[in-house]
């Protein structure tokens, strides 16, 4: 199977996008399946951008440009990462023992906690992407393409959790050449990252802190309280690294504007 397969896979699992469902069974049973997960977020990173272009020629104004450029991610991907994040939301919040909080992490109801921290993670998307400035939304889809990859990096490396069927499945397709290829994905689209913008070096020492941090964060739960990784963890990583990668782009953004 080749790279169309796996794309085709990676849409059918990952996005709303229509895929075929023949093309698509057989994209799910490829071993490229995680180094096509990318695409997804270069999708949906063209989309932001078209948005973004309709609304400069419209002359939209600043919060109804962010407000839609906040909410077409979780659209085009149905929620899928949301979800993960709002199940480890509850878990976590939880204070537990690690068994109870993987009792939670499989319970399929929304908690307080997973409210609350979707409340907050709308609000706060809401005002980045208002502030993100529109000449930095091609940095923004090739952070979108840079989580999938370490996102899929996780799934591939990781022990996968014994309840969770979907991580037991992408971890057992992966093999080493699929981790180099997210390796050099993920080199490629974090370069893209810092040289798409007018101040890559901001950029580089604003975001790597952050890479660094939530990895060893997602690293320590896998080992300490979930038994291993899942797709509820993966979602989880990637909607926190969207976020603030996000945040220091705006920022990196105000930095250079400031005398």
């Amino acid at each position: 199977m080749g790279i169309f397969e796996a794309a085709a896979g990676a849409f059918s699992l990952f996005s709303v996008f229509p895929v075929p469902g023949r093309l698509a069974e057989q994209g799910l049973r490829s071993r490229w399946l995680l180094c096509a997960f990318p695409l997804v977020g270069a999708a949906v990173g063209l989309v932001c951008w078209g948005w973004v272009w309709l609304c400069d020629w419209l002359g939209v104004p600043d919060l109804l440009r962010g407000a839609f450029l906040c909410l077409i991610p979780p659209a085009l991907t149905g929620g899928i990462h949301l979800d993960g994040y709002a199940d480890t939301c509850d878990a976590l919040g939880s204070h537990s023992t690690p068994e109870r909080k993987q009792r939670i992490l499989r319970d399929p109801h929304c908690g307080a906690f997973a409210v609350i921290r979707l409340g907050m993670y709308f609000t706060g998307a809401l005002a980045l992407c208002t502030a993100l400035p529109p000449q930095a939304v091609p940095a923004l889809g090739w952070l979108l393409v840079f989580s999938r990859t370490l996102a899929a990096g996780l799934t591939a490396s990781l022990p996968p959790a014994p309840e969770s069927a979907m991580g037991r499945t992408l971890h057992a397709g992966a093999d080493k050449w699929t981790r180099a290829v997210l390796y050099i994905e993920a080199g490629i689209a974090g370069a893209g990252l810092c040289l798409s913008t007018d101040h890559a070096v901001k950029v580089l020492l604003l975001t790597v802190p952050v890479v660094l941090v939530l990895l060893c964060r997602c690293t320590r739960l896998v080992r300490a309280d979930f038994g291993g990784f899942s797709g509820d963890l993966a979602g989880w990583f990637l909607t926190k690294l969207e976020f603030w990668m996000l945040a220091m782009l705006v920022l990196s953004a105000f930095l250079e504007a400031e005398p």
